[in-house]
Parts: C-alpha cells; sequence; structure tokens
C-alpha cells in the first residue's frame, strides 16, 4: 500500500485521516494504533494562538482576538474585502499571530 507523501493533500479526505495518522506514528511507535485523530483547520489555529497571545492588528487597523476571531476570518473577510485582497488579510493576522508568539 502506498502512503500519502504530502498528507495535506490526503486530509482533504476525512476517510484518509486514519491511514495519515498510523503513517506518522508507525516509525517512532511500532504497532501502536492511533486511537483517535484531532485536525485543526489553519483558521482555528490562528484562533487557538490569538486567544493566548489576546489579539493582533491587522494592517487596515482592525484587531483580531480569541472572541472574534472565528467571525473575522470565516465570514468578515469574506464579506468586506475583495477577494484580491482576501488572501492578504489571511496572510497577515496568521503572521501577526505568529510573530507574536514567536517573540
Amino acid at each position: 500500500m502506498k502512503y500519502p507523501k504530502i498528507l495535506t493533500l490526503a486530509l482533504s479526505s476525512l476517510s484518509l485521516l486514519p491511514l495519515c495518522a498510523q503513517t506518522q506514528v508507525a516509525p517512532y511507535r511500532p504497532g501502536l494504533t492511533p486511537e483517535g485523530i484531532t485536525y485543526f483547520l489553519p483558521k482555528t489555529s490562528v484562533r487557538i494562538v490569538l486567544e493566548v497571545e489576546r489579539g493582533v492588528e491587522l494592517p487596515d487597523g482592525s484587531s483580531i482576538d480569541g472572541t472574534n476571531a472565528a467571525r473575522v476570518l470565516m465570514h468578515d473577510v469574506y464579506w468586506n474585502y475583495d477577494p484580491s485582497q482576501q488572501d492578504a488579510i489571511f496572510a497577515a493576522a496568521a503572521g501577526a499571530a505568529f510573530d507574536k508568539v514567536l517573540g
């Protein structure tokens, strides 16, 4: 059986998650079978970081924190920004959040 080399491509299909988890565990713990899988969407990961770090400010002056990150990243960006600007807003939010964490 062939295992996916790029797991992020395979993760688009939830049925492949157990196989991907097993391929990651097998080299380190032979014989161990994962009992569960936790998968965070990138936007969820940014929200978690923002909760811990108390928010960041975006280039347009708006701020995102743990209380509004889900709404802003999953709704407001699509509603308030032109499609050509949306990727830049997502990149700014993720970049600011991780810059704050890394110091």
